[in-house]
């Protein structure tokens, strides 16, 4: 693994519109300028008696929570947006609407890796098994508990040296690989591996790509993965704490080195984890 560099283009404006009701004064976007691969807080105020409602954003809707009379959710952007205007919806009782936010543009880097296993190098009943067991995931990430598990801020669930960021564009055997979907934390087998924040563990198992892997369920859509584990502390179903411990540091399935691959999943899309621990709270 290896420090990379993310490269930011230049910001671009949030510009906010109507939709199919007056545009709310009160609408608050943070960070204002979302890029590919961000996770960001929208709010809006509540009508009067209303305390529910869910925001959609590129077809993944999820549930809302009330703080002080607001509104409040938390949206991801797909590292394969494109840059400009696109379309948040929202509904609060009989209220519905939509307002536009412009994603701006972000360039990542690119690395070379090696792998055991090169994409494509398996047989037929392996990639029978990869292909489910990405389907299980892909399951989990289109649903949208509530409530919110956490109430408290977000943390890094490892110590030791970051390695492979978010987003890097990875080249493997000479073939591309998708990006990086999570921020690699390299320390040796048997270190600490801790909850980001409460939540419920939703799956608890080896799989072929990611070894040791714990997927946790913080609600409103939100799930934090945890990947290459040598031990498995939790199972499937249990409730966990905010830096509680879960597992430990290896380099199992088709991981090079030891290390902790983390991930993080919001509104149906993987986003940097390093986002979490600076997370805008309510």
């Amino acid at each position: 693994m290896k420090l990379v560099r993310i490269i930011l283009a230049p910001a671009l404006a949030v510009v906010l519109t109507s939709g199919a009701l007056a545009q709310p004064s009160d609408w608050i976007v943070d960070p204002e300028l979302p890029r590919p691969g961000d996770l960001f807080r929208v709010s809006l105020r509540l009508p009067a008696g209303v305390k529910t409602g869910t925001f959609e954003f590129k077809g993944h809707t999820v549930p809302g929570f009330e703080t002080g009379g607001l509104l409040n959710g938390y949206l991801g952007v797909d590292l394969d947006i494109d840059p400009g205007k696109h379309q948040v919806g929202y509904a609060m009782g009989a209220e519905e609407g939509t307002v536009s936010v412009l994603i701006a543009e972000r360039e990542f880097p690119s690395e070379t890796v090696t792998t055991e296993s090169a994409p494509g190098d398996v047989d037929a009943a392996t990639q029978t098994r990869v292909e489910r067991e990405a389907a299980v995931l892909a399951a989990l990430w289109n649903q949208a508990s509530v409530p919110r598990h956490w109430v408290k801020g977000f943390v890094q669930p490892a110590g030791g040296t970051l390695g492979s960021t978010f987003g890097v564009r990875r080249i493997s055997t000479g073939a591309p690989r998708p990006q990086h979907a999570g921020q690699d934390i390299v320390a040796p087998v048997g270190g600490e591996v801790f909850a980001a924040n409460a939540g419920k563990i939703v799956l608890a198992e080896e799989l072929f790509l990611t070894g040791n892997t714990l997927v946790i369920d913080h609600g409103i859509g939100m799930y934090t993965l945890y990947a290459y584990l040598s031990r498995l502390d939790v199972s499937t179903g249990s409730i966990v704490q905010r830096a509680e411990r879960v597992g430990a540091i290896g380099g199992t399935g088709l991981a090079t080195e030891p290390h902790l691959h983390w991930a993080a999943v919001v509104g149906g899309v993987y986003v940097d984890p390093m986002m979490l621990p600076g997370m805008p709270l309510r």
